[in-house]
């Protein structure tokens, strides 16, 4: 009997001391992979700032770029999910133990637990080890890329261009810029001297106005076209009737509705007749647009999930190094997982966050946020994004600080709305609190440029009276149209 019992202590030892074993050479084996990816995402980092600040005009450079982009932006999406996932249950305890926030963040962080949960240790391993297969892969092979970028020109900076790509959302649209660049400076090669028709078709709030807006404001082409010239739809049908200087023009259009192939024709006669060198950009989210183009059209679509993760990051964090603040940047992932992409609300809520970098306060916002979710998916059946495509109300009650029933109107586009004289507040003060809606009417700020031409998207609110009725114990809805 002694000697069974003494065999079975010997096994269960040498068990225990085999898995601890191999947990301490596991997290061995992980810390050197996660300082790996680190150096990686470093060097390639370095290598596209570079790119950046230079003028490409080989496709097949562009690209690389955008593949070497990829995956840097791939890198840091696997490596912080790997680095700040654990932290999340700890912050949440932390939360939920503050008496005053505890009834209040409970159900929304045990709903964060379970999600963050989700994801298993196995997977996320393998994505760490996924990275750093493709990144030194690339780094491998990017020798003759990082020679050829030594030849190509230098740009010069604006100070200001990286704060206006990321308050614009042009983050990551590099590659795109350099296209439409190359195409409008090159000589148009037919015969007959027409100008190139250049579409830019991309979905809803992918950046298509921004990413011409830069284009329009480069040195380069305000030096190479005479005039810059931008056209409504509603022009097309009397095109014929009005008259436009006989110079070298860039002449940029926007359509919300197809155009029939009669004005169309119409249309480009009339801007054949300008100087020559003259091209035509095409702004659209109709991809049946792309048949009157003359060169290959540029296709925009959402940012990757690895890419508006790290811009939401970069826009919340602002100059602070989210290194510092391990809870946030577990917290910034899973907004950045729940907003659909939206360059809108993203902007709006890194405003927000950046203005308060505590870990209560941004607990509170994903549990508004969350919140937000659940009722368009019971009202609606559609993430808030889908939704606003479509042009149909959103659910925004538990999203602002005061909920209070209105409807948001669609939004538009201009440097001056003011004509309307109604009071007006921005979303940012709707979400803190720091304003209350306005009754009846009132024009809601969604989002400002800092920089010139100060473009503005702002939305009509109107007072839903119909359920002012309702019990003010109630939760009250308000609808975003």
């Amino acid at each position: 009997m002694e000697t069974i019992t003494s065999a079975a202590t010997s096994d269960l030892i040498s068990r225990a001391l085999s898995f601890l074993i191999d947990k301490f050479t596991n997290r061995e084996c992980m810390e050197e992979k996660v300082q790996r990816l680190q150096l990686l995402l470093l060097r390639v980092r370095t290598v596209i700032e570079e790119a950046d600040g230079r003028c490409i005009t080989n496709s097949g450079m562009l690209m690389q770029l955008k593949l070497l982009s990829e995956r840097m932006y791939r890198g840091y999406y696997v490596l912080e999910n790997f680095k700040y996932r654990p932290i999340v249950q700890s912050a949440g305890q932390e939360v939920s133990s503050s008496p005053a926030l505890a009834s209040s963040f409970g159900a929304s962080i045990k709903r964060f637990r379970m999600m963050s949960n989700s994801t298993t240790r196995s997977s996320t391993v393998d994505d760490l080890d996924g990275a750093l297969r493709s990144l030194e892969t690339m780094v491998d092979t990017m020798k003759e890329f990082v020679m050829l970028i030594g030849g190509c020109e230098r740009v010069c900076c604006n100070p200001y261009d990286t704060y206006l790509y990321l308050d614009n959302f042009m983050f990551s649209r590099y590659v795109e810029k350099q296209h439409v660049l190359n195409t409008l400076l090159q000589k148009n090669f037919n015969n007959q001297g027409a100008p190139a028709i250049l579409p830019i078709i991309g979905g809803h709030k992918v950046g298509k106005r921004t990413l011409v807006s830069q284009i329009c404001s480069n040195e380069k082409i305000r030096s190479h076209f005479s005039s810059i010239l931008h056209i409504s739809e509603q022009v097309i049908s009397r095109i014929e009737h009005e008259k436009f200087p006989c110079v070298r023009t860039l002449v940029v259009i926007e359509f919300m509705l197809d155009v029939n192939e009669d004005d169309w024709m119409k249309f480009y006669s009339c801007v054949s007749g300008m100087g020559e060198g003259t091209k035509v950009i095409i702004i659209s989210r109709l991809e049946k647009l792309a048949r009157f183009a003359t060169v290959k059209p540029i296709h925009m679509k959402l940012l990757s999930q690895e890419e508006y993760s790290y811009l939401f990051k970069v826009l919340a964090f602002g100059s602070a190094n989210p290194e510092d603040y391990p809870q946030l940047s577990s917290i910034g992932n899973e907004l950045s997982t729940l907003m659909g992409r939206s360059c809108i609300i993203g902007n709006v809520l890194a405003d927000v966050l950046r203005k308060n970098l505590n870990t209560q306060f941004w607990f509170h916002v994903l549990k508004r946020y969350k919140g937000t979710l659940e009722n368009n998916m019971l009202l609606f059946g559609d993430h808030p994004r889908s939704i606003a495509c479509k042009d149909r109300p959103i659910d925004i009650t538990k999203l602002i600080y005061y909920p209070a029933p209105f409807q948001i109107l669609p939004p538009h586009v201009g440097c001056d709305v003011s004509a309307t004289q109604l009071p007006r507040v921005t979303f940012g003060d709707l979400i803190v609190g720091s304003a209350a809606p306005p009754k009846e009417m009132f024009e809601l700020m969604t989002w400002e440029s800092r920089l010139p031409p100060y473009s503005k998207i702002v939305r009509i609110c109107v007072q839903n009276k119909t359920q002012n009725a309702a019990p003010l114990r109630k939760k009250r809805r308000g609808v975003v149209a």
